[in-house]
């Protein structure tokens, strides 16, 4: 084989990889979509899809539950600032990143299942009994941080 053919081939070759990895990252996030409003559409008080792209997400006072979905994009979401309860976020990030944006007086449980992923997150000290900001979901090939504000 020619080395311009050597080329050609790995050049598809690769293309090919990343297209099965995206197309994969699609089937993830839409089957997770579905499993997640199909009788279920009450129990999220916020849901937001970012795809190819940077979306900002600013949650309710009153928002219980949240579930994001992120492809190959950034997106951000905004805890309320003061919390009364526990807030339920459930993220799916394929491919992008995913920043959590959460009040200093508040606790972060993480339950996040990393899949070739990355996590960072500011570890706090915070009063006992004060309400708790439950993060769970997947990231493939992302990155999810935590912020406080």
């Amino acid at each position: 084989m020619s080395k311009k053919a050597k080329i050609i081939a790995t050049t598809l070759g690769v293309t090919g990889g990343v297209l099965v990895g995206v197309a994969a990252g699609v089937g993830i996030m839409f089957k997770r979509s579905m499993k997640r409003i199909k009788g279920h559409e009450a129990e999220h008080n916020a849901m937001e899809i970012v795809s190819l792209g940077r979306h900002d997400t600013t949650l309710a006072p009153d928002t219980d539950n949240a579930y994001l979905s992120c492809l190959l994009g950034r997106s951000k979401i905004f805890a309320p600032d003061v919390l009364e309860k526990d807030l339920y976020i459930d993220l799916c990030n394929v491919l992008g990143k995913t920043i959590v944006v959460v009040p200093t007086a508040a606790n972060v449980k993480c339950d996040l299942e990393l899949v070739r992923g990355t996590l960072s997150e500011e570890i706090v000290d915070v009063a006992d009994g004060a309400p708790t900001v439950h993060i769970v979901g997947k990231s493939v090939l992302g990155k999810v941080e935590i912020q406080r504000v």
